[in-house]
């Protein structure tokens, strides 16, 4: 019912999310990641995966993968989507797979 009354309310526009939001998700993550490692509640291995992928995303070279459109109905959905795209990818690089 809400996603309807949304799709029917707002106009969904192709504006893609900010690259400044995807940057700053990326730097909490990769903050978390070390301060988890600092209290002992990550191996370093993961740690370092996640900075990694963090990285890569601060430094654009993981802007392809970021296609949603900005829409004010899924503000929450778009963090989670980012999220689970640097632990997906973070749980490859520590691995040591590669993501297809």
């Amino acid at each position: 019912p809400q996603t309807q009354r949304s799709l029917l309310n707002f106009t969904i526009h192709n504006e893609k999310i900010p690259f400044a939001l995807i940057s700053a998700i990326a730097t909490i993550k990769k903050a978390c990641a070390i301060a988890n490692n600092k209290a002992n509640k990550m191996d370093v291995r993961f740690m370092k995966a996640i900075i990694n992928v963090c990285d890569m995303i601060i430094n654009h070279e993981l802007d392809d993968n970021f296609a949603l459109s900005v829409s004010l109905s899924v503000n929450f959905a778009k963090n989670c989507s980012i999220l689970a795209f640097i632990a997906f990818l973070s749980a490859v690089v520590s691995s040591g797979s590669q993501a297809s």
